[in-house]
């Protein structure tokens, strides 16, 4: 990790840092739609708040240097919804930010930029431009080049999923912000029951055949979801200002008077959400981590925490720059925040909460006001009470809370009590003796817990879906099945609506998927069969269901199946039998591709979908397989005339698309290839596939792996035969290769889901050991966020956990021990495990006189090394080869290893 610098610059009017550049020397931005008008009503304040001290060292200059490409490539602007005249109005709203300094670790000066550092950073994640071309090896800038116009790409895109946002109808895809007054159904993120439809009720608005009730997310930190619209809108009413975001949400990207969009986001930073602090409050120090946490440093003016609060992202920087994952990106933006403003950003360890021991959703204390259960039934009035589980009307602890929240409580004791009188159904107390008597106008003591607890529901504000408790379900074995789809309540392909499509469709006549070798059938053609695939599987191929000459079919999943004999066949452990071990294998394999390139429509759960839950879970989960490219359908890394609606439109890309990862290793073991076709590039190493290989390492690894089966496909050459090549067809098969192969220190999760894995004593202590699915989520793609307790719910894990379950339902087998399908309470994760991982020169012999060698080193390479303590006996047996594979490097390459001039390159290897 790097050092952060702590920089001695006074940044009085201006910013601008030794090594953070400036905004004229980055590329002008691709821009989006016809751009601002020329006449506008401009951003203003209807109080007229006083200025905030914000803008005494905080300047227009300054925002203008830091964020050039903000409003979909066309730059500050107060005709649109980010310019510097609605971020000062905006903070005049919450005084505290950026101006006060709580804490004596840092200055009153580094206080207030660290504030505004961390918000801007999780604006650059939430909402960037994120243009990873700029690192690519074409676009002719150093690393620190690449780094300074990255970093001011924040404030980019309105809607979620833009800038060309697939919720807005195609002919106002959100290239103005008036677009995003009318959706498509997947927009509509309505979440409903008794209690949020009380306080935060759906509109149920039409234009045409569109939705004007449309939750998804806008602006900087977007909010998302009838429930935080409602939530901001009742704190602007606390502020006197009366907008109706439930009726009209998409006020927050158009409203001027005040300008919305970004106090949106200003009012998620700076808001708690128990058991969550603000993060606001962690930057400042005031939050109280628990003993646990204090030991292990994370407490006062730190970082970390703030990326729990905002997404549960802890999966800590990527030790290479760029690097990949959202808690890197918000971890690299906030130090290049504090470098332009020459203030410290802190302890390396502390910018992540990976390290965290007791995250906040495992603290315990009172969260919210509740009904006072000990006193409904007396014959006196009704009265709410602190409760330790979540709710809509939120309890600051005063022993976890700064004062200026805790002192809001008696304002939501008198809400929470208007509520039992306004409305007992909603918390099954109608009938109470307590109702009979009106509400008093005073306040009670907290009380330790609730005598009758009830079913929990969301803290405000929240990104995530809310939660509600409800009953788990308990997963038993049943007899495996052979044909027959459809067991179990999952339905049938046919029951759910016609999914839509992308591009012209397949063609006519094509290649059909054939294999060279003649391979063997796999036992998997044995018990899976064509008609289970596409009854699982109807709108795989951007909408046209499974198709030969399209990328995803039956004959193309059975050949890359019968590559890997293993899968869907072995039966190495003895929880499960034979049958459901390889049918949790498929489901395994299957959910993971739901998750990674699934249609994932969300508009089946919306409540205009006329579907109960049942059936938009058995619609949901059989959206696996869908999208062909990262991005897609429409994948923004591809031109605009092939954006991505036919395989063959991957031959090239944009520069985004290039992924090239290059140094002395990678480049000498897979490099990557320059071609140009016109003003595009041809050597394209973004995701393709059902499970998306990407970067050149990733593509390369697979093309070598490949010649080990005497298949010589030069995909460092043409990435996008990975979508297009069919003899043997290499879409599923690449994605079958990353299921079943090992990375070191990580085992497949092949083996993981077979129980073929060691797991260590902490591990096994709690139960992660054998045949289980959790700890695949963290070979993938370091995804523990855990499971939504209301479903759909959100984070990628909580979706590969559902559909994982769901896929198991279907085969009709046991998924496992609720708590192991997640690697969510895994004490040790595969990066802190230490064991030999890689092949590394022998440097004990280098300077002998005699032959060079090779040995296992305890950090990770290029040539693995698999333990014998922690794989499988056919992974230990490729020790050798991969020995080998490793001294011949040593004398083809002895520069990339630093061992030029050593003794023992005299002397050749022996054969």
């Amino acid at each position: 990790m790097k050092t952060t610098l702590f920089l001695l610059l006074g940044l009085l009017g201006h910013g601008l840092a030794a090594n953070t550049g400036s905004a004229k020397d980055c590329p002008a931005p691709q821009k989006y739609g016809s751009g601002p008008p020329k006449n506008c009503k401009p951003p203003s304040d209807p109080q007229s708040r006083p200025e905030s001290k914000i803008e005494k060292w905080f300047t227009k200059e300054m925002f203008q240097d830091l964020f050039p490409n903000s409003n979909i490539g066309w730059g500050p602007n107060p005709c649109y919804p980010y310019s510097y005249e609605s971020f000062v109005i905006a903070a005049r709203y919450f005084p505290e930010f950026g101006t006060s300094s709580p804490n004596k670790e840092y200055s009153a000066k580094e206080n207030n930029r660290r504030d505004l550092a961390a918000f801007f950073a999780h604006a650059v994640q939430e909402t960037g431009e994120n243009n990873y071309g700029f690192y690519q090896s074409g676009s002719g800038m150093t690393t620190e080049q690449a780094r300074n116009c990255f970093y001011r790409g924040g404030f980019f895109n309105w809607f979620e999923g833009g800038p060309t946002s697939g919720f807005l109808p195609s002919d106002h895809p959100g290239h103005q912000p008036s677009d995003g007054d009318k959706c498509k159904i997947g927009g509509i993120y309505c979440t409903e029951d008794a209690t949020i439809s009380y306080f935060y009720p759906c509109s149920k608005g039409r234009s045409g055949q569109y939705n004007t009730g449309c939750y998804f997310g806008r602006g900087a930190i977007q909010i998302s979801y009838n429930y935080n619209y409602g939530a901001f809108q009742k704190w602007l009413e606390t502020q006197g200002l009366y907008i109706d975001l439930l009726k009209n949400p998409n006020l927050v990207m158009t409203h001027m008077e005040p300008p919305l969009a970004v106090m949106a986001s200003l009012w998620f930073y700076m808001t708690p959400q128990p058991p969550k602090p603000a993060m606001h409050d962690i930057v400042m120090g005031q939050w109280n981590a628990g003993p646990e946490n204090e030991a292990a440093g994370y407490k006062g003016p730190i970082f970390g925490p703030t990326s729990l609060v905002i997404n549960n992202e802890c999966g800590g920087e990527s030790p290479q720059e760029p690097g990949s994952g959202g808690e890197n990106r918000r971890i690299r933006a906030f130090k290049w925040f504090c470098d332009y403003f020459g203030v410290p950003a802190g302890s390396g360890n502390l910018l992540s909460c990976k390290g965290m021991p007791v995250k906040f959703s495992a603290t315990h204390y009172p969260l919210s006001y509740q009904p006072d259960w000990s006193s409904t039934w007396k014959d006196a009035p009704c009265n709410c009470a602190p409760a330790t589980y979540g709710g809509l009307i939120p309890y600051f602890d005063p022993k976890n809370y700064p004062e200026n929240w805790v002192t809001k409580n008696a304002y939501y004791q008198k809400e929470c009590v208007k509520t039992l009188y306004d409305n007992p159904k909603m918390y099954n107390i109608q009938g109470s003796a307590c109702l009979k008597y009106p509400p008093k106008n005073t306040t009670i003591k907290p009380t330790e817990k609730p005598t009758q607890p009830k079913k929990a529901t969301p803290p405000q504000p929240t990104k995530a879906p809310p939660p509600k408790t409800k009953p788990t379900r308990a997963t038993t074995a049943v007899p495996p099945r052979t044909s027959r789809p459809s067991v179990h309540g999952t339905g049938r392909a046919k029951d759910c609506p016609a999914p839509q499509k992308y591009g012209s469709g397949p063609p006519k006549n094509c290649k059909l998927p054939s294999d060279p070798q003649n391979r063997p059938k796999s036992e998997v053609e044995s018990w899976f069969t064509k008609e289970m695939f596409e009854d699982l599987f109807p709108n795989s191929n951007i909408g046209w269901g499974p198709n030969p000459c399209y990328p995803y079919s039956y004959e193309s999943f059975v050949i890359a199946a019968r590559y890997f004999p293993d899968f869907g066949t072995s039966s190495p452990n003895k929880q499960y039998s034979e049958a459901e071990n390889n049918r949790r294998d498929l489901a395994a394999f299957f959910a993971h591709a739901v998750q990674e390139t699934g249609e994932n429509n969300y508009g089946f759960y919306q409540s205009g979908s006329g579907m109960t839950t049942e059936q938009a879970r058995n619609c949901f989960y059989r959206g696996g397989f869908f999208n062909w490219f990262e991005g897609g359908p429409t994948s923004g890394f591809l031109p605009s005339d092939h954006p991505g609606h036919q395989p063959s439109d991957g031959d090239k890309c944009k520069i985004g698309g290039i992924y090239c990862t290059e140094d002395a290793t990678i480049s000498y073991f897979y490099p990557c290839s320059k071609g140009r076709s016109d003003q595009y590039n041809t050597g394209c190493y973004f995701g393709r596939g059902a499970i998306q290989i990407s970067y050149n390492y990733n593509y390369g690894a697979f093309q070598k792996w490949l010649e080990t089966q005497g298949l010589y496909i030069d995909l460092l050459k043409n990435p996008n035969l990975v979508m297009t090549h069919m003899e043997p067809p290499l879409a599923v098969m690449a994605s079958l290769w990353f299921y079943m192969t090992p990375q070191p220190p990580k085992p497949a999760m092949h083996d993981i889901v077979m129980g073929q894995w060691n797991a260590g004593p902490e591990n096994e202590a709690a139960g992660y050991k054998g045949p289980i699915f959790g700890p695949t989520s963290l070979v993938i793609n370091n995804e523990c966020g855990g499971e939504s307790p209301q479903e759909p719910g959100s984070g990628g894990e909580n979706r590969r956990i559902r559909a994982f379950k769901w896929f198991c339902d279907y085969f009709g087998v046991p998924a496992g021990s609720g708590n192991l399908l997640s690697c969510k309470g895994m004490p040790v994760k595969f990066s802190a495990m230490h064991y030999p991982l890689s092949y590394q020169p022998d440097w004990s012999s280098t300077g002998k006189d005699a032959p060079c060698n090779c040995a296992p080193a305890t950090y990770g390479g290029l040539i693995p090394y698999f333990d014998p303590k922690n794989y499988p006996e056919n992974w230990v047996a490729k020790n050798e080869y991969y020995r080998k594979e490793c001294v011949k490097t040593l004398y083809d390459n002895p520069k990339m290893h630093n061992i030029q001039g050593s003794a023992c390159l005299k002397y050749p290897p022996p054969k």
